[in-house]
């Protein structure tokens, strides 16, 4: 596996692999329940929408596409990126994806017409993560570049930069539903900015992802994989 992601009411996930599918597992008894095929590489990261009837998936064929939950029907293939998509993300409504690639940029999509709204560039390597605010208004993305950056959706502005030790490596990013900061997980540490403290969480694999429970009871998922 090389992602995974919750269903807002927390009885399923979905997870991205190697073998180039997604996979839709219940939580309750640990089965899969839907495997959706349409990729022809790796997928390497998965996205639900806030109101669980869909998932997003970026894969190394340079695509994102758009699968109804409760057939495994593709209703939308996005492209435009020049290289492997690492990290994808639904804003809060449910209207946009945010995608980020190994051509070094952030793209915005509209899911009404498929379109990229936007084309964030700024980054000097790879996006390995992305995430959105809860009010829909930023996106932040963290990079191979050793930085995060935080961007206005509308103007396309990069408004903050943070950067990082050379070998600090982002596995997956959110906002805090706090503030207007981004939370990170790298390979080994959990960093909140907005509070500059650090939690070791003793994860040291080369590649996976984290995704947290929306349920009542606080939970996360983490698909680990020592492959490249």
């Amino acid at each position: 596996m090389t992602s995974v992601s919750w269903s807002s009411d927390g009885s399923r996930i979905c997870s991205g692999s190697y073998d180039d599918t997604v996979r839709v597992w219940e939580v309750s008894s640990g089965e899969c329940i839907r495997t959706l095929k349409g990729h022809s590489s790796t997928v390497s990261s998965v996205s639900w929408s806030s109101d669980g009837s869909r998932i997003c998936s970026g894969s190394d064929d340079s695509t994102v596409r758009v699968w109804e939950a409760s057939s495994g029907e593709c209703i939308r293939t996005l492209e435009g990126h020049s290289d492997y998509v690492d990290a994808v993300s639904w804003s809060s409504d449910g209207s946009r994806i945010c995608s980020g690639s190994q051509d070094n940029t952030v793209r915005v999509w509209e899911l009404a017409s498929g379109q990229s709204l936007q084309t964030l560039e700024g980054h000097s390597s790879r996006v390995d993560a992305v995430s959105w605010s809860s009010d829909g208004n930023r996106v932040c993305s963290g990079s191979y570049d050793n930085t995060v950056r935080v961007w206005e959706v509308s103007s396309g502005q990069c408004v903050h930069t943070t950067g990082f030790d050379k070998n600090f490596r982002f596995a997956s990013l959110e906002f805090s539903l706090r503030s207007h900061f981004p939370f990170f997980l790298s390979s080994m540490t959990f960093l909140d900015i907005s509070w500059r403290g650090l939690l070791p969480v003793g994860l040291n694999s080369l590649r996976f992802g984290l995704s947290w429970s929306a349920a009542s009871v606080p939970r996360f998922a983490v698909a680990v994989s020592t492959g490249m």
